[in-house]
């Protein structure tokens, strides 16, 4: 009996040891100790981005770990932190736990503050990310976080301060073309605050983006405000999407808000990349966006996009939901089917002059059933310029506020 008691209690030792091999604490606040247990109690303690970086690099280098950076500022040399696949990185909360890129990281370099190359199981948590774009010499693009694989998930990370000086940046994303991707989740993170700097490209906050072969994406109850766009001005990217909807098979973009997105190319959903199936993007409340939806489908088809019970009220000039598909202009590989415009509320954010609630340019039929269809000005509640489907569509139960208009 006591030779199995012991053997009990050695097991339970046994996994004790196992479990705090695989979770270790990191402090801001020095001195420097590299050497310690990484407890809770003895901390990891890295006060630079060059102890920081080293312990990541050496005894940090492996799958699996959760890892808990403590209230305080962290900073972060380029390219940023690699993260493995399987590791829980936790913050002490957003504005509580900020990781920020060093001044000066790596002129001319392009960074991202956490990043992946693969990354099957990863997760980010509970902290703020200050890409610190400003502060960089000649620097290209500087981003927040960008995961590859299945299983990945990002959550309650704030991302400030980001920018590029050429190429478009993604600021929160998970993709990679060439990996298949299995429910990779973004959810209850916030952009803004772009760099105060003039941007040399566009910027997408954040994004599920990959080739056809992802499954079951995930964009949820995420926040992205006050970032204008096109004007050339400080903090301006040439163009911003809030959301890039990409989920190629059964994904979701839901319940995410943004507000004053504004300029001429402003977007609060956007997808222009791969065909794809059976999206659902529902739920979401965009105010004062230029853009709200816009499907911009050049060369790829959707097949099975249902736009359901969204709060949208478009910006100066812009459009509530703008949905384009390149066979409208002749090319049979861009095309939408099965397209479901359901209880939607459009109408014009406050003091709005001129804006359109919903515009189809398609070449097959769509069904508009039971929305609230408002512009305003000299533009549409709904405009259609494919004359030859005036008479196809289905318009079901909609209503406006001040008589129909529409082009049908």
């Amino acid at each position: 009996m006591k030779t199995k008691l012991s053997l009990l209690l050695l097991l339970l030792v046994m996994m004790r040891a196992g479990a705090m091999e695989n979770e270790v604490w990191i402090s801001s606040i020095g001195p420097v100790n590299a050497a310690a247990n990484g407890t809770q109690s003895a901390p990891f303690r890295c006060p630079d981005a060059r102890s920081l970086s080293q312990l990541f690099k050496t005894k940090l280098a492996r799958a699996g770990l959760t890892i808990h950076l403590s209230p305080g500022t962290f900073t972060v040399q380029s390219p940023g932190l690699l993260v493995w696949p399987g590791w829980k990185l936790r913050g002490a909360g957003v504005d509580n736990t900020i990781v920020q890129l060093i001044t000066n990281a790596a002129p001319g370099v392009a960074a991202t503050v956490f990043y992946a190359d693969s990354s099957d199981g990863a997760e980010i948590s509970d902290l703020t990310v200050d890409c610190n774009y400003q502060n960089q010499t000649t620097p290209k693009i500087v981003t927040a976080v960008s995961l590859t694989g299945s299983n990945v998930r990002i959550s309650r990370v704030k991302a400030i301060n980001w920018g590029t000086a050429s190429a478009e940046c993604f600021v929160i994303d998970i993709g990679n073309d060439d990996l298949p991707h299995v429910n990779p989740v973004i959810e209850d993170c916030v952009v803004t605050q772009p760099a105060p700097v003039i941007f040399g490209g566009g910027a997408s906050a954040i994004s599920i983006f990959t080739g056809e072969n992802i499954r079951g994406a995930i964009l949820r109850n995420n926040l992205v405000y006050d970032v204008c766009s096109g004007t050339g001005g400080i903090g301006c990217p040439q163009y911003f999407h809030a959301y890039m909807d990409s989920a190629c098979t059964g994904g979701a973009t839901m319940n995410n808000v943004a507000y004053d997105l504004t300029g001429p190319a402003s977007v609060g959903i956007y997808r222009d990349t791969w065909n794809g199936q059976n999206a659902v993007l529902s739920g979401n409340v965009f105010n004062n966006v230029t853009v709200c939806i816009n499907y911009n489908l050049t060369a790829y088809h959707m097949i099975g996009v249902n736009i359901l019970n969204n709060v949208l009220r478009p910006g100066e000039g812009g459009t509530g939901i703008l949905y384009y598909a390149g066979e409208a202009d002749g090319d049979t590989n861009a095309f939408a089917s099965q397209l479901v415009v359901n209880a939607n509320i459009i109408y014009p954010a406050a003091g709005v002059t001129n804006a359109h609630a919903l515009v189809l340019v398609t070449r097959r039929p769509n069904t508009v059933m039971n929305n609230v269809l408002q512009g305003a000005g000299e533009y549409l509640d709904c405009r259609i310029p494919a004359p030859d489907l005036a008479g196809t569509n289905t318009f079901v139960g909609n209503v406006n506020v001040s008589g129909a208009r529409r082009n049908q």
